[in-house]
């Protein structure tokens, strides 16, 4: 006997059949893909309240401006804020300060530091990112 001469044990599929498996099969494909969405979502939530709580631990506050979608409960965090609307020139204008970052000149208004880095998500080499590695660990954790 050749290979096509060799009886197939499974039975061929009347249309009808086709279809309910194929249904089936993209029933199975649509809950696999919700599942794998779910799971994404609960560990951008657990990764979310890991980065609050040690923003809190830490006392600190993010200065980064909402995205449109930002829910209502930070909506009145927002109104709960101090006014940021005053503008005086004196207060508000840039002040160029020439220093070594990662140990600043203290005096006695705050500083703000302003420093644009890559998106990556990964903490980076070299420049700033050594400099600051060298004085703490802390940011590298966050």
């Amino acid at each position: 006997m050749t290979a096509d001469m060799v009886p197939s044990k499974k039975r061929k599929l009347s249309p009808e059949e086709l279809e309910v498996q194929q249904k089936k099969i993209q029933e199975a494909a649509a809950k696999k893909a919700r599942l794998r969405e779910e799971k994404r979502q609960r560990a951008a939530e657990i990764e979310q309240q890991k980065k609050i709580a040690l923003w809190e631990a830490n006392h600190y506050q993010s200065c980064c401006l909402e995205s449109e979608e930002s829910s209502e409960e930070d909506e009145e965090e927002e109104k709960s804020q101090l006014d940021l609307e005053y503008t005086d020139p004196e207060q508000t204008s840039i002040k160029y300060i020439v220093g070594d970052v990662t140990h600043p000149i203290v005096g006695d208004e705050d500083a703000i530091i302003v420093h644009c880095v890559d998106d990556s998500g990964h903490w980076g080499r070299g420049g700033l990112f050594t400099a600051l590695g060298n004085r703490s660990d802390q940011p590298k954790k966050i």
